[in-house]
């Protein structure tokens, strides 16, 4: 078997981790990956997800009229998505 950087998203699109294309990119597979991990490296009594978390910050910073509450709704994305 030959070694492969790319991983299939929920989506069906591929994207090669090495080298990733922004058109590869789709928001609805960063939310959906993002949802079904566990905030706190599940040290939580009840799941609390990545994304609740992030709609969470989001919420609250709307709510103060913040400029920046978008920038939430994605704490781990890598530099290249931008």
């Amino acid at each position: 078997m030959t070694p492969t950087t790319h991983i299939q998203t929920v989506s069906g699109r591929y994207v090669d981790l090495l080298h990733p294309v922004v058109s590869d990119i789709d928001i609805t597979d960063i939310a959906h990956h993002l949802s079904h991990l566990c905030r706190f490296g599940g040290a939580c009594r009840e799941f609390y997800s990545v994304a609740d978390h992030s709609v969470r910050v989001a919420t609250i910073l709307l709510r103060r009229r913040s400029s920046w509450p978008g920038f939430c709704m994605m704490p781990q994305r890598p530099t290249w998505v931008t």
